[in-house]
């Protein structure tokens, strides 16, 4: 009998004859079960196991190199910057007056979407 933590059992209590439903949450629980059910004082009808979904993670947009290149490159730059933006193997970096377009190799700011802004804030720079 494989039931594991977080799996809900379906069972019928052998002097009951009630049909129930248990969520097992903890491994103390998962050994209360399984011992109930392998001295046969509960009848095992079904075993239900959850297939988890990721709905939201947090992903950083950037490694720890990029962000000190960008650290670097907001600290040259005399009118601040505004936003970044990844576009076609380059890096559009405007700043608060004017852009400049600086040549990344493709295998950087990979974790940036092509011809979405950025702020610092929005890159963890700030």
């Amino acid at each position: 009998m494989d039931i594991q933590v977080g799996d809900r059992v379906t069972y019928k209590n052998e002097t009951k004859f009630n049909v129930l439903k248990k969520v097992i949450v903890n491994e103390s629980e998962l050994d209360y079960y399984q011992n109930q059910f392998n001295n046969k004082s509960y009848e095992l009808l079904k075993i239900e196991r959850q297939n988890y979904e990721v709905i939201e993670e947090h992903k950083e947009l950037l490694t720890e190199e990029e962000k000190e290149f960008l650290k670097m490159i907001s600290k040259i730059r005399i009118d601040g910057i505004s936003h970044i933006k990844r576009r076609n193997g380059e890096l559009d970096i405007t700043g608060n007056t004017r852009s400049i377009v600086n040549y990344i190799p493709t295998n950087k700011f990979k974790g940036l979407n092509e011809d979405e802004k950025y702020t610092l804030e929005e890159l963890g720079l700030e």
